[in-house]
């Protein structure tokens, strides 16, 4: 069983990564998500409650496994943020994931990635159960990028925007399974799945790409089980 549930609502006035903090308790929540990922990674099989529409202005990191539990919450991630999964399990049950476009003069990932990503999972698993998963960036950027990792996705809705390269998601030695799901890209090169000595599974699921050039899938290695999906491209 989990521990007590940590809740996080929304304040009266829009939280902030820096405004005064709770403790978690139902009667003071987190105010920011960064204090919560402290309290994800001090424990293990936490589940977090999370409501409003939270900001998130930088690179946050979970090591212990968690569900986040967020009907009709909103984690909103400005340029220059992601997260990253390290050795962990975290499910995620109706969020909604969203990326802030970059400015038009917005320079690279801090820590010297030339293609930001939103959210890497590394040697850990990541799950989504009617969730929405959607990021702009202004040249290029990598949805989801997986390695040595797996997730899987019902129910759920994923779409990347940018002008020169956008994928959703890319697989090194992984795992990727996604049943009645939706998945968009549109960029000058647009892919959905680009995977290298992983496994994909895609089930009665839409998926299209609107681009110059670009493909749903590109495999190398692993296995590919593609079943009543609708797959299209322009």
């Amino acid at each position: 069983s989990f521990p007590r549930a940590t809740p996080m609502k929304q304040a009266a006035a829009p939280p902030s990564d820096d405004g005064e903090e709770g403790n978690g308790s139902y009667g003071s929540p987190f105010r920011s998500l960064a204090r919560a990922v402290e309290a994800i990674n001090a424990n293990d099989g936490l589940t977090l409650h999370v409501a409003g529409d939270l900001p998130v202005r930088s690179d946050l990191t979970i090591t212990s496994s968690c569900v986040l539990d967020g009907s009709r919450a909103v984690l909103r991630f400005f340029p220059g943020a992601g997260l990253s999964i390290v050795r962990a399990n975290v499910a995620c049950r109706g969020c909604s994931i969203l990326r802030e476009a970059d400015g038009e003069q917005s320079g690279a990932r801090p820590g010297g990635a030339e293609c930001p990503v939103l959210i890497s999972v590394s040697d850990g698993s990541l799950s989504f159960d009617s969730c929405d998963l959607s990021a702009r960036f202004a040249r290029e950027g990598k949805l989801v990028e997986l390695r040595s990792a797996s997730l899987a996705a019902v129910a759920s809705s994923f779409s990347a925007y940018a002008a020169s390269y956008a994928s959703l998601f890319t697989a090194s030695d992984s795992n990727v399974s996604l049943a009645s799901s939706a998945c968009a890209a549109s960029s000058y090169t647009a892919l959905i799945f680009c995977m290298v000595a992983s496994d994909l599974r895609l089930q009665e699921s839409v998926a299209s790409v609107s681009c110059y050039t670009g493909r749903i899938a590109d495999l190398s290695g692993g296995s590919c089980l593609l079943r009543k999906n609708v797959l299209t491209g322009s």
